[in-house]
C-alpha cells in the first residue's frame, strides 16, 4: 500500500513518465493533505485542495534557482495527482510554490494545488441559447468546451492548447472521460436567454444556479471529473 504524487512537468498530458513522480521528494515530517471542497447545505462544491511539502536542500523547487532542473516549469495550472495503492484520491493543478526560509535542519519547500473553482470563477462567456433544457446538457457543454477539469489529463479537445495535438500525449475522449452526469429533473425553459442583453455569464455562478434550481449538487470528485447529483441521487 503506497502513496504517489505525480506533476506533469512538461504539461504534454501525460502522467506515466517515471519524471512525473515526484512522491520520493514529499517530506515524511509533515502530513500531506486534501479536500474535494463539499460543504453541507450547499448545491455546488467549494474549491477542492492538495497541499505537501517536499524535500529543498538543493533548491530543485524553487522557482528562481536558474540551476534546477525545474527551472522555468515550476508553475501553476500543471496537472497533479495523489494515489495510493494506484487508486486515484485527488487530481487538480500545481497553484503556488513556496520554499521555506532556511532556519534549523534541511530546506523544504510547500506545494499547494488546487482544483477548478478559480478557473470557473474567473471566466465569463456568452452561452448559446438554451429551450427546454436539463442541467445536465448544459454542463455536459460547458465540461467539453468551456473548461477543461483535472480529469482530462492526455484527452484531446478541439482547439484547446495542449489538448488539441492528437496522437501527442492525447487520445479521442467523450463526455464520460471528464464528466459523470445525472439527467437532470428540472426542465428550464430557457437558459442564456438574458447574456446578450446583461453581459456574458460567469461559469461558476451559472452552474451554482442550475445545482440550486435542481436541488442538485455539482463537484469535481476524486478522479477529478466533473460531477452532478440531480436531485433524487442521493434518494436511491
Amino acid at each position: 500500500m503506497t502513496w504517489a504524487i505525480k506533476v506533469d512537468w512538461d504539461d504534454d498530458g501525460s502522467l506515466g513518465n517515471p519524471s512525473r513522480d515526484i512522491t520520493g521528494d514529499v517530506c515524511d515530517k509533515t502530513p500531506v493533505t486534501w479536500e474535494l471542497g463539499m460543504r453541507p447545505f450547499e448545491h455546488i462544491a467549494d474549491e477542492s485542495l492538495l497541499t505537501f511539502t517536499v524535500w529543498n536542500d538543493d533548491r530543485k523547487y524553487s522557482p528562481e534557482n536558474t540551476g534546477s532542473p525545474l527551472y522555468g516549469r515550476l508553475r501553476p495550472s500543471l496537472a497533479v495527482e495523489l494515489s495510493y495503492s494506484e487508486i486515484v484520491m485527488w487530481r487538480g493543478f500545481t497553484a503556488s510554490f513556496k520554499p521555506a526560509p532556511l532556519r534549523y535542519g534541511k530546506r523544504t519547500a510547500e506545494i499547494e494545488c488546487r482544483g477548478v473553482k478559480s478557473q470557473l470563477e474567473a471566466f465569463e462567456f456568452y452561452p448559446r441559447l438554451y429551450e427546454n433544457v436539463t442541467a445536465d446538457v448544459v454542463i455536459s457543454d460547458i465540461a467539453t468546451t468551456i473548461i477543461i477539469p483535472p480529469a482530462a489529463n492526455g484527452l484531446w479537445l478541439l482547439g484547446e492548447m495542449g489538448y488539441s495535438e492528437l496522437g501527442w500525449g492525447t487520445y479521442l475522449g467523450s463526455i464520460t472521460d471528464v464528466a459523470l452526469l445525472d439527467v437532470g429533473k428540472h426542465v428550464f425553459p430557457y437558459v442564456g436567454d438574458n447574456s446578450q442583453n446583461d453581459g456574458p455569464l460567469n461559469v461558476y455562478a451559472l452552474l451554482k444556479d442550475l445545482a440550486e434550481t435542481e436541488r442538485g449538487y455539482v463537484f469535481v470528485n476524486r478522479a477529478g471529473k466533473l460531477v452532478f447529483w440531480n436531485r433524487h441521487h442521493l434518494l436511491n
